[in-house]
This record gives C-alpha cells, structure tokens and sequence, in this order.
C-alpha cells in the first residue's frame, strides 16, 4: 500500500500497466530483478526470491529495499540542506 501511495496516483482509479509490480510475487522493479544483497553463488530460486516487491500484503525483500533506499535520499538530503543552512549562519 505504501509503495503504491509513493507514486502519487488515487487508489481508485484504473492502475496503469506499470503497475502490475503491485502484484503478489512480482519479480523486479523495471530497473533491479533482486536485491543488491544477491550473491551469484546462490541458486536461481534465491535470487528470484530476493527480487519479490510485495509477498502478498507486506514488501518481500524488493520491497524494503526500494523503501529503505528512498528513505535514506530522502533524509541524506534534508541533512545536507540543514549543514548548508549551519554553515551560511557560520
């Protein structure tokens, strides 16, 4: 749900073909098939694993990964917009 509310689009409408990442299982983002965490000495079936968005309701592995990444932008970006601030008074 929250993956989906980051795109800023309404719920109610009709979801875009894009979207079909939304879905239970999903392997990949468009951009990553799994997670940076993947090593190629694994089986084929671990790394499809480690690519799931959303398992059913709740993120797999993909899909923490997408949160956890944009949440660090974003607050790596507010503290260096703070330390800027700090150091124009400075």
């Amino acid at each position: 749900y929250a993956l989906i509310n980051s795109l800023n689009r309404p719920i109610d409408r009709e979801r875009p073909a894009e979207d079909v990442m939304f879905e239970g299982n999903h392997v990949g983002d468009g951009f990553h098939n799994y997670t940076r965490y993947y090593d190629s000495s694994e089986p084929d079936e671990r790394r499809d694993s480690l690519g799931v968005i959303l398992r059913n309701w709740h993120p797999g592995p993909l899909g923490f990964q997408i949160i956890s990444d944009a949440l660090s932008y974003t607050y790596t970006k507010a503290l260096l917009a703070a330390l800027e601030r700090i150091e124009r008074v400075m």
